[in-house]
C-alpha cells in the first residue's frame, strides 16, 4: 500500500474508533461490488457532474467534504463501483 493509501486508511480508522465514522457490520453490510443507481447523489458526484471538495481520491474509492457537516471535519468515503 501507498503512503498516501496508508494515510487515509488511518483516517478512515481513527474516525471510526471515534464514532464519526460507521463502519459496516454483519447486520448492516456494505456491497461495493453493488452498481449505484444512476440518478443517486453519489453517482452524480463521481461522474464529475456535481462539484465535490475531494480529499482523497484512487481507483477504488472517493473522499470528499461533507457540504452539511456534522462536525468540524466531516468527510464523506464512497465506493467507486
Amino acid at each position: 500500500m501507498k503512503a498516501h493509501g496508508k494515510r487515509i486508511w488511518m483516517l478512515v480508522l481513527t474516525m471510526v474508533s471515534a464514532g464519526v465514522l460507521h463502519a459496516a457490520t454483519p447486520e448492516a453490510p456494505v456491497d461495493a461490488a453493488m452498481a449505484y443507481d444512476p440518478d443517486n447523489i453519489f453517482a452524480h458526484i463521481l461522474r464529475g457532474e456535481l462539484p465535490a471538495k475531494v480529499v482523497y481520491e484512487n481507483e477504488h474509492a472517493l473522499a470528499f467534504h461533507d457540504i452539511r457537516p456534522q462536525a468540524k471535519v466531516h468527510v464523506l468515503v464512497i465506493p467507486k463501483g
